[in-house]
C-alpha cells in the first residue's frame, strides 16, 4: 500500500496534514478487499480501484467542509462502511452512526471500528423507516449523507428524519438540480427539504451532488413504510 500516490487527493486540500489518517484509510481498504468475498462489500476487485474509487471518492467532494468539533453525522444505508467510515477518519472530531438493514456488513464494520480504533462512531443493522421514527435519532443529527440509496424520491423521506434543523442531506450523485423530477423536489419540500443551489453548495465547501438543507421539521407521518415509499419512487427512476 505504501506505493499509493496520494498527491492528487492532498492537492490544496488545507485541512490534511500528513499523520495517520491516510494509513487509517489503507488499512481499511485492505480491510474490504480481504473480506470482500465473504460479505459482499463492493464490487471493486484490487485494492487500488478500492482505496480511489471506493474510499478516497467518497471523501473528494466533500473533504473542504468545515466540519466543527461534535458535528454529528448518519450514513443511511452504508454497506461496506462508505462514505461513513472515511468520514469518521478524514474528519476525527465528528460523532457517526452507519446503518444498514444487512447485519453481515454491519459485523464488517464494526469489526473495522474496532481494528482501527475509531472514536464515536456507532454501526447498527435496523430498517432506516423504523430507526427514523425513534426518539433517540430523530431531528438529532448535523448531517445525513448517502452514497447508495439511488432513488433521490426514497432517499429524501429516508434521511430526513434524522436532521435537525438547519442539518444537510449529502447525496453522492452525478444529478444536476435541473434534472431532478419537480415532483421529487415538491416531496423534499413536504419533508422540510430546501434543495441548495451551485452557489450555496460552494458556500459550505460542497464541490458536486445533491445537497438539501432542513428548514422545517417534519410531520409524524414520515417515514412512512417502505413498501409506499418505494411505490411513490417508481415514478421518478433515473
Amino acid at each position: 500500500m505504501e506505493h499509493f500516490k496520494i498527491d492528487k487527493f492532498l492537492e490544496n486540500t488545507n485541512i490534511f496534514e500528513f499523520d495517520n489518517r491516510i494509513e487509517l484509510l489503507k488499512k481499511f481498504a485492505k480491510m474490504i478487499y480481504d473480506d470482500n468475498r465473504k460479505f459482499n462489500l463492493t464490487g471493486f476487485k484490487t485494492i487500488e480501484d478500492i482505496f480511489y474509487k471506493l474510499i478516497v471518492d467518497s471523501l473528494e467532494p466533500i473533504k473542504y467542509l468545515d466540519v466543527p468539533r461534535g458535528t454529528s453525522f448518519v450514513d443511511i444505508g452504508t454497506g461496506s462502511g462508505i462514505p461513513g467510515i472515511p468520514i469518521a477518519v478524514f474528519f476525527p472530531e465528528t460523532k457517526g452512526l452507519l446503518l444498514d438493514s444487512n447485519l453481515k456488513r454491519i459485523d464488517f464494520i464494526r469489526k473495522v471500528i474496532r481494528e482501527i480504533d475509531i472514536n464515536d462512531i456507532v454501526a447498527e443493522s435496523v430498517r432506516l423507516e423504523e430507526v427514523g421514527k425513534s426518539s433517540d435519532n430523530r431531528e438529532m443529527y448535523d448531517w445525513v449523507f448517502s452514497r447508495a440509496m439511488g432513488n433521490v424520491f426514497v432517499t429524501v423521506e429516508l434521511g430526513s428524519p434524522f436532521l435537525k434543523l438547519g442539518g444537510y442531506l449529502y447525496i453522492y450523485s452525478n444529478i444536476e438540480n435541473s434534472s431532478l423530477y419537480p415532483e421529487v423536489v415538491a416531496h423534499a419540500s413536504k419533508l422540510g427539504l430546501n434543495l441548495l443551489n451551485s452557489i450555496e453548495l460552494k458556500e459550505i465547501g460542497i464541490k458536486k451532488g445533491l445537497v438539501f438543507q432542513k428548514v422545517s421539521s417534519l410531520s409524524d407521518v414520515y417515514p412512512r413504510r417502505f413498501a409506499a415509499i418505494k411505490r411513490d419512487a417508481a415514478k421518478f427512476e433515473w
